[in-house]
């Protein structure tokens, strides 16, 4: 279903192990990320996911040591989680890690599921880019709909979600579902569908995690003006945060009198 890429073109190295940077292939579960809570013990951050592979380095370090200390975080290809550097001290803290092989984490959690299930499996749990003949047919699961993605995208700024469906754009439109062919997708309806110029805008991705992706405040106005009239406008506008209301500022903006409908982050 997607080949090529699992990140887009020069992501940022500092967040490239991070949920928000989750590498997007076929295998997509929980999003490919991960909880880790970190808990203060002296002057160490213990790990306090017993059934997580993630080893703690950490230290917790005042002002003066932070000046040279950083926190640190590498994920195997296995993935173990490894992290080492400093934090800040305090209590505790909260993580969402990426994982890094998909496929695998998909295997092991298939197999776990089924063992808690008590189904029996033959031989192992595979992965496999096409099903072999005389399967039974057992159930089919439906996501829900587009507007729905959207209006959950956009209002928790989920960049997942986003590149998820760029590369199902190129899948969708060309048969390949890469970061390229989405991109190409992408750009071939916005000049079929608005006739915008896209001159003025560079994207390598559908989230912004890129920094290749430039887009200047002339194209992003023209392309809101041009969508009122098209019959998604609806969905979209209805998919925005309110600012007070909802999305990542709801609790930042409760002063604002009037409503104003906005996207946060970058997706």
């Amino acid at each position: 279903v997607f080949s090529g890429r699992a990140y887009p073109i020069d992501v940022s190295q500092s967040g490239a192990y991070f949920y928000y940077n989750a590498p997007v292939t076929a295998f997509n579960l929980n999003e490919n990320a991960f909880p880790v809570t970190l808990q203060q013990k002296s002057k160490q951050f213990v790990v306090l996911n017993e059934n997580e592979k993630v080893i703690s380095h950490l230290r917790a370090a005042d002002q003066k040591a932070l000046q040279y200390c950083q926190f640190n975080a590498n994920v195997t290809k296995d993935n173990q989680l490894i992290l080492s550097g400093c934090l800040p001290a305090r209590e505790s803290y909260k993580f969402y890690f990426a994982i890094q092989d998909p496929g695998a984490y998909m295997q092991k959690s298939v197999s776990k599921t089924l063992s808690t299930l008590k189904i029996k499996v033959a031989n192992k749990v595979v992965k496999t880019t096409g099903l072999p003949s005389g399967l039974t047919y057992l159930g089919r699961h439906d996501s829900a709909t587009l507007s729905a993605l959207v209006k959950h995208m956009l209002n928790i700024s989920d960049n997942f979600y986003a590149q998820v469906l760029m590369k199902t754009l190129g899948q969708h439109y060309y048969g390949i579902g890469t970061f390229a062919s989405g991109k190409k997708a992408i750009t071939e309806i916005l000049k079929a569908k608005l006739d915008i110029n896209l001159a003025t805008m560079q994207f390598e991705d559908g989230a912004g995690a890129s920094e290749q992706d430039l887009i200047s405040a002339h194209f992003l106005s023209d392309l809101l003006f041009k969508m009122q009239g098209q019959k998604t406008e609806k969905d979209f506008f209805n998919a925005l945060p309110v600012a007070g209301i909802s999305g990542t500022l709801k609790n930042r903006l409760l002063a604002l009198k009037a409503k104003v409908y906005a996207k946060t982050g970058t997706a």
